[in-house]
């Protein structure tokens, strides 16, 4: 994760993560969409549902 993300959520270091996951996402697309790409590209994220989350 970007230091420019760290401690900007309220739900702490997996807020700030999921923020520099979702703000990376925006430049992928951005950059297929300006190379004239997008439309024949497919992004596709998966997850091993990360971590256990705290208990409140």
């Amino acid at each position: 994760m970007s230091d420019r993300f760290a401690g900007k959520s309220k739900r702490g270091l997996y807020g700030d993560v999921i923020e520099c996951i979702d703000w990376s996402t925006g430049e992928i697309l951005d950059t297929l969409e300006r190379l004239g790409l997008s439309g024949d590209t497919l992004v596709i994220y998966t997850s091993d549902n990360g971590p256990w989350l705290a208990q409140r």
